[in-house]
């Protein structure tokens, strides 16, 4: 049977409107960031986007490229402000009830985790440096469905604080303060590799309450 014109053009239309609400693919380059903070490093990380081998008994994850920053002012000196970087990449479903151990409400829940690897050593205040191509590797989940997983980063570390010294006290004798930090870098896109819109939209609008 024929199809008339007008039906042929009406199909047509279909399908060029179903292709424009296809979640878009991810884009390569820089595709995960975390928020700037004045307390804590910013992560920007290249995630390889060749399949991630969802069928066997691992994922592996290869960041292509990426770098860490760390805020303020540089000072001049060589004295280090954040130290001991480690990275995690975790494979997350959508939150669930009942928060964290904290009781605080999250947006996500770890499903997998890899080991933690050291990238960087540490960082000057105001210092920006690449950490080069990083591999991790996940044991796969028994049972989760990639349109509905995402990955997360975690960078853990060290923030050095040196406290204000009296007046006429010697430089290498001010106190000096260790604290831990944590930071999250969240993907928008699913490991299915296609972006979500709506997460990538709650980042937009607050990051932390999202990510």
């Amino acid at each position: 049977m024929r199809i008339s014109r007008i039906s042929a053009v009406t199909l047509l239309l279909i399908c060029a409107l179903t292709a424009c609400v296809r979640p878009a693919a991810v884009s390569s380059g820089v595709n995960i960031s975390s928020d700037g903070s004045d307390y804590s490093p910013t992560a920007r990380l290249a995630v390889a986007l060749a399949p991630l081998g969802l069928a066997g008994d691992t994922i592996d994850v290869v960041i292509d490229s990426g770098s860490l920053s760390v805020p303020g002012v540089p000072l001049g000196d060589t004295a280090v402000s954040m130290r001991g970087f480690h990275l995690t990449a975790l494979i997350v479903g959508p939150g669930r009830a009942g928060g964290d151990a904290g009781g605080l409400p999250r947006p996500w829940h770890a499903l997998a985790q890899s080991d933690s690897l050291r990238v960087l050593d540490g960082l000057r205040r105001g210092e920006h440096r690449a950490i080069g191509t990083v591999r991790l590797r996940i044991a796969r989940p028994v049972a989760f469905d990639p349109k509905k997983t995402w990955l997360v980063f975690r960078i853990t570390g060290i923030a050095v604080a040196r406290i204000a010294r009296m007046e006429g006290e010697q430089v290498d004798a001010a106190p000096v303060r260790e604290m831990r930090f944590r930071v999250y870098a969240c993907a928008d896109w699913s490991l299915a590799g296609r972006v979500d819109r709506t997460r990538s939209r709650q980042m937009r609008v607050s990051y932390l309450a999202a990510c």
